[in-house]
């Protein structure tokens, strides 16, 4: 009985190996088209055979060390290297029988945002999206929405902070439509330029969703100076420029790897199933609709307990079905509350009208961001 137990828990151990091996796939293959992107930019030829050869010979020589034999890893990796070859191509050839556009998000490489942005690569779109890396939500309060066929990609709301009242306040003051929501599950982590013991970090550098997000493991070092910066993957970049000894950063451990930073703890948000929702965004209304659909709304109430029952019976009138309701109160008007409130409607436009007329008799900051 005991080499059977012997057995199953060896064999665990390699399909643990094997899952961890197929993640490992799965993120390079997105590598593989962001530089397909760059090849793209730079009109450079997918394929590169010096650099395959350099590749290679290189993992060849790491293979040896790890006591693996050199014509399995070649083979293997050949097989891994035309496999995004192929990927590439096929990127590259859907591009032109499909439209293609820039997609804004918060960069730089390796942001939340760019992992969300990779997960639309993944969906079927009717179009294709190259990336636009912003430095701050600010550059989209900027731009001119009234440009056609303009598209973003925006944060809107996380399970452990709710609404992200920068974003928010965007989709109030632009002209702007959701096409798609993206959901991204968030994983921080605490990484460092070096492998150094806890008592050494004397800063913490982030973006302030991330600090929110982690407060409850911070609270643990309140000696910790915190750095604010526009994106994780900025602060990251700082830590790698700086090399600093005595500063860590919160953020995506697959980012941190670009920088080749290294994990101190992981997985350390105040709640394990932390998620961030995305909208696709663009100037063009009605981008898509079906019937039986979701929709988001916003609007601001004064006196919102009062108001907002009113808003619940419109609604229920209406027969929509509720599906979230997010809220916050705007820290220099408590007076003020600002809803986002996710519903389905079941009939026609028709319907959405009426609804839209009832409101606006309530609140005239009633907005809707479209059907998706």
């Amino acid at each position: 009985m005991k080499n059977k137990n012997f057995l199953k828990l060896y064999r665990n151990g390699i399909n643990y190996i094997d899952n961890k091996i197929l993640k490992l796939l799965s993120q390079r293959k997105i590598l593989s088209i962001n530089i397909l992107f760059e090849k793209i930019k730079n009109n450079l030829l997918i394929q590169d055979i010096q650099r395959e050869k350099k590749l290679l010979n290189f993992l060849e020589k790491k293979g040896i060390l790890y006591n693996l034999n050199s014509n399995f890893i070649k083979n293997l990796f050949l097989k891994i290297i035309e496999n995004s070859i192929s990927v590439q191509k096929e990127l590259q050839k859907s591009f032109k029988y499909k439209k293609k556009y820039v997609c804004k998000f918060l960069g730089p490489k390796g942001s939340y945002s760019h992992l969300a942005f990779n997960k639309i690569l993944n969906t079927q779109n009717k179009i294709k999206f190259f990336p636009d890396f912003i430095k701050s939500f600010q550059e989209i309060k900027n731009i001119n929405t009234k440009e056609k066929k303009f598209f973003c990609l925006l944060p809107i709301n996380n399970t452990i902070t709710g609404i992200i009242p920068e974003v928010y306040n965007i989709l109030k003051k632009k002209t702007l439509y959701i096409i798609q929501e993206i959901k991204l599950p968030i994983k921080h982590a605490l990484l460092t330029y070096k492998n150094i013991p806890f008592y050494k970090i004397k800063n913490i550098y982030s973006h302030n969703q991330p600090f929110l997000q982690c407060s409850k493991f911070l609270k643990n070092f309140p000696h910790w100076k915190k750095y604010y910066f526009n994106s994780t993957t900025e602060a990251m970049k700082k830590i790698f420029q700086e090399k600093n000894l005595n500063s860590a950063v919160l953020g995506n451990e697959n980012s941190g790897q670009l920088y080749n930073l290294k994990l101190l703890s992981n997985n350390i948000s105040n709640k394990k199933n932390n998620i961030t929702r995305f909208f696709l965004l663009t100037t063009e209304k009605n981008f898509f609709f079906q019937k039986n659909t979701k929709i988001s709304i916003i609007f601001q109430l004064f006196d919102y307990q009062k108001k907002i029952e009113k808003i619940y019976t419109i609604l229920l009138n209406q027969k929509c079905t509720i599906l979230k309701i997010l809220s916050y109160i705007e820290l220099k008007k408590n007076c003020k509350k600002n809803f986002l409130i996710d519903i389905q409607i079941h009939e026609t436009q028709t319907q959405l009208l009426k609804l839209s007329q009832d409101i606006l008799k309530i609140t005239k900051s009633f907005k809707i961001l479209n059907f998706y």
